[in-house]
């Protein structure tokens, strides 16, 4: 039997459930293939950047 169950939360984050071994391995299949585009690391901050992106991190878990 196939039950998928999708969470959704308020901080535009979505958790899903799969039980099945077809569904995880679509996913898992998936998954890979956005890692396959993507890069490792991020870009330097720039030292005005650097100041800036605290402060804009201080209230988002109250968010």
């Amino acid at each position: 039997m196939r039950r998928t169950k999708i969470y959704l939360h308020g901080n535009d984050e979505v958790d899903v459930l799969v039980t099945s071994r077809i569904d995880v391995e679509q996913v898992s299949d998936w998954l890979e293939k956005l890692m396959q585009r993507g890069e490792e690391g991020m870009d330097s901050v720039s030292a005005g950047g650097d100041p800036r992106e605290g402060l804009a991190r201080l209230p988002a878990p109250q968010l």
